[in-house]
């Protein structure tokens, strides 16, 4: 079972924003996505069969799924 609440906390640390529980969910520059930061090919190693292509677009729950399989 996920952890959640340990994730969002990592994701404010990472990506401090206005959005759900103070996260930025969509940022995106310098090659990473989404509240994690995660870089493209990572996403698109790990991402779940029809979660969004890119971390950016995909929602809170998809981006902290997908980082618990790669962590």
């Amino acid at each position: 079972m996920i952890d959640y609440s340990y994730w969002v906390r990592i994701a404010q640390c990472e990506s401090p924003g206005n959005g759900k529980w103070g996260v930025d969910w969509k940022y995106k520059k310098n090659g990473r996505e989404g509240a994690f930061r995660v870089r493209s090919g990572t996403w698109d190693t790990w991402r779940i069969h029809g979660y969004p292509r890119s971390a950016n677009r995909a929602s809170w729950y998809q981006q902290m799924n997908v980082v618990a399989r790669i962590a």
